[in-house]
C-alpha cells in the first residue's frame, strides 16, 4: 500500500514539475524557500501519512525544507480552498485522496473548481478497498447484491466516515451491467 520507493518516484516527479510552476530567473534554482504540503484531514491518517513522506523526500531531494499543514475539515475541501487561493508558485502543495476528484458531483457549491485551480502531478499511493456483506446475505457478487437493493426499497443501510459511501450509494443504485 506505501511502497517507500513509490513514495520516492513520485516526489522525484514533483520537483520538476513544481519548477515549472514559478517562472524563475535563470541563476535562480527552484526551490529557493521552504514549501507547504497542505493535507485536509487530520494527522495520523493515510493521507497526513502520506503527505509526510512526500514532505521528507521533497525535503532531501531539494535541500529546501517542506512542512505538512493539515488544515482538516469539509472532507478534505478546506485544505483545498486553501491550496486552490494560494499563489501559483510552486510553494504550496496539496495531497489528497482520489475522492478530491469526486467532490463536484456530490456536492452542489464548492469554493474551488477541481479541474481548473489545480494541477494534477503523481499518483504516491494505492489503497486497496473490497465490499463485505454478512455471509448469510444471498448474494455472490456486486450484480447480485444490486438487484437485491433495488428489490429492498430503503435498503442497504451503508455508512463511512468519508466519501467511500458514494461508491456504496452507486453499488445501491447501479445498472444491471455491473
Amino acid at each position: 500500500m506505501c511502497d517507500p520507493l513509490r513514495i520516492a518516484g513520485a516526489a522525484a516527479l514533483l520537483v520538476p514539475a513544481l519548477a515549472v510552476a514559478q517562472p524563475v530567473a535563470k541563476s535562480v534554482t527552484f526551490p529557493t524557500k521552504a514549501g507547504r504540503i497542505i493535507v485536509g484531514y487530520p494527522p495520523g491518517g493515510p493521507t497526513d501519512i502520506l503527505g509526510r513522506m512526500v514532505a521528507q523526500k521533497l525535503s532531501e531531494y531539494t535541500g529546501q525544507q517542506f512542512i505538512v499543514d493539515n488544515r482538516p475539515g469539509a472532507a478534505g475541501n478546506i485544505g483545498a480552498e486553501m491550496v486552490a487561493k494560494s499563489p501559483p508558485d510552486g510553494y504550496t502543495l496539496l495531497t489528497v485522496p482520489a475522492t478530491h476528484a469526486v467532490t463536484p458531483s456530490i456536492q452542489a457549491k464548492m469554493p474551488f473548481d477541481t479541474l481548473r485551480d489545480f494541477s494534477y502531478l503523481a499518483l504516491i499511493a494505492e489503497a486497496p478497498f473490497i465490499l463485505v456483506v454478512h455471509p448469510a446475505l444471498p448474494v455472490k457478487n456486486v450484480r447480485e447484491l444490486a438487484t437485491l437493493a433495488r428489490a429492498r426499497p430503503g435498503w442497504p443501510y451503508v455508512g463511512s466516515a468519508r466519501r467511500r459511501y458514494t461508491c456504496a450509494q452507486r453499488v445501491a443504485h447501479a445498472q444491471p451491467a455491473l
